[in-house]
């Protein structure tokens, strides 16, 4: 019988590893006790209804076969209720009532098994995908952790329900090609910006569409263009306009694929780590999966700019450096230090250089320590491959530009001495006093901690602020939809 209603369960690449689940537990039911379903089943149920609100295919997962179960249960309560007619009558009712339970239960793991791997929770195939079930004592616990905990994660559902919503209604207008519109235009492409703006929520008190271009509809279009990464400008230039006409449908599918970078990401199991958004240009310290810090940062080359762009990868921050002295790459060297002395004789003696024989007879710079050094005052090591690191920076200007890709392939970050004296604390390392100590000496000091700290270089695209903002960020790296 059991294998009977597992060849009807959905979906079939799922199959073998539900029937491993019943052979291991020699046939139990898995989500009730055959006569009411236990909470982590109707904690399952739930989220499989709920599987589309988070951009996933429902194909597989049967939320309607689901439904039919449920919708079946109810009826054969109500007839164990109202059933005061013969024993055998009641017999019948219940024998029923546990075939229903029976199939249910099969769809249930199967469709638990489903949502796992789609919501990255597992990428085993076959029987090995059983292994992911849990003990049905912590059942509750593992069907809450399908679902990512991570605030933008949260934060995405709803923006995604809501994009979902303009698509099933107009839409958003197409603007056609106009002059530069900016306070005190007048004229159809003023009008038809408004309505663009209200379409999607940026909605000033002026309602009237055939008004001038006011300081209302300004701020309109300023926060529309802070939500596209754009130059915060009030002013709707070709770039503005660009951004006002990308397709709907595009931008749906970069929450989408946000909201499964989120699914894939380590941080899921995790509650203490840092983080690097790329194309948000900032690093955060997350303890006990609340945010503690946010620091604002430079990142490696645009696209297409002939820099190096920063990897998104997952590693440890290991060691953390105080006053770090420089030794740039050879093309460092060659594009654009000796440009500067050559520009400016004398340069690299003011910013604290100095030339060394390397053993294979190439000449080197090394950066000593100090105020000037390029690296500031900080630098934060974790292995990984292409080398890069987390450091700080003398020059404070760029952490205020809108667009920060613009070092070699490693992360500048904001006040980074206070993430750096953040995990020495942590670490019971150092204290404020010592460590302000050995910044000011000058003299380097490598530290190494002996519980390191996670840290997840990711890619997510859109990004919801603290006060529900909802930003689009631009693809710096032009990374390929994965649809």
């Amino acid at each position: 019988m059991l294998q009977a209603i597992v060849e009807e369960t959905s979906p079939a690449s799922v199959r073998s590893a539900v029937l491993a689940t019943y052979q291991r537990a020699q046939g139990a039911y898995q989500w009730s006790d055959g006569m009411a379903l236990a909470p982590a089943g109707r904690q399952l149920v739930r989220l499989v209804q709920e599987a589309s609100l988070h951009g996933i295919s429902v194909s597989g997962l049967a939320p309607q076969r689901l439904a039919r179960f449920v919708d079946a249960l109810e009826w054969n309560a109500q007839l164990l209720v109202g059933s005061d007619t013969k024993e055998n009558h009641v017999r019948s009712v219940i024998r029923l009532r546990r075939l229903l339970f029976a199939d249910l239960d099969a769809q249930l793991t199967a469709s638990a098994l489903a949502l796992a791997q789609r919501m990255g929770v597992s990428s085993a195939e076959g029987e090995l995908l059983a292994d992911v079930l849990v003990s049905k004592e912590e059942r509750n616990a593992w069907v809450t952790s399908l679902v990512p905990w991570h605030p933008q994660y949260q934060r995405l559902l709803p923006v995604l329900a809501r994009y979902q919503r303009y698509a099933e209604g107009d839409g958003f207008e197409t603007l056609e090609e106009s002059a530069e519109l900016s306070v005190g235009s007048v004229g159809t492409g003023v009008a038809s910006l408004r309505r663009r703006l209200r379409q999607e929520g940026f909605e000033s008190a002026v309602r009237d569409d055939s008004a001038p271009f006011g300081n209302a509809l300004r701020q309109d279009l300023r926060d529309f263009q802070y939500s596209r990464g754009l130059p915060v400008t009030g002013v709707m230039d070709s770039q503005t306009h660009s951004a006002l006409n990308i397709p709907l449908p595009r931008l749906i599918r970069q929450i989408r694929e946000t909201l499964n970078t989120w699914r894939e990401s380590p941080t899921r199991g995790e509650q203490t780590f840092l983080q690097v958004n790329l194309p948000e240009f900032v690093v955060e310290l997350y303890r006990g999966r609340e945010r503690q810090m946010r620091h604002r940062a430079v990142i490696g080359y645009a696209f297409g700019s002939g820099g190096g762009r920063t990897k998104r990868f997952h590693s440890q921050v290991e060691q953390v450096v105080l006053n770090p002295g420089w030794t740039p790459s050879q093309d460092i060297i060659n594009n654009n230090l000796k440009p500067r002395e050559e520009a400016s004789p004398g340069y690299l003696q003011r910013r604290g250089f100095r030339w060394f024989t390397r053993p294979s007879g190439q000449r080197g710079l090394y950066q000593s320590p100090g105020p000037n050094n390029t690296l500031g005052r900080v630098k934060l090591r974790f292995p990984n491959e292409n080398n890069i690191y987390l450091h700080g920076s003398p020059d404070q200007d760029q952490f205020e530009l809108a667009a920060r890709a613009m070092s070699h392939g490693c992360v500048r970050v904001q006040d980074v001495e206070e993430l750096a004296l953040e995990l020495l604390v942590r670490d019971n390392m150092m204290d404020r006093a010592e460590f302000d100590g050995v910044l000011a000496s000058q003299r380097t000091q490598e530290i190494r901690l002996t519980e390191p700290m996670p840290i997840h270089f990711e890619y997510a695209m859109v990004v919801v602020d603290d006060d529900a903002a909802v930003r689009f960020l631009p693809n710096v790296y032009r990374q390929r939809s994965r649809r």
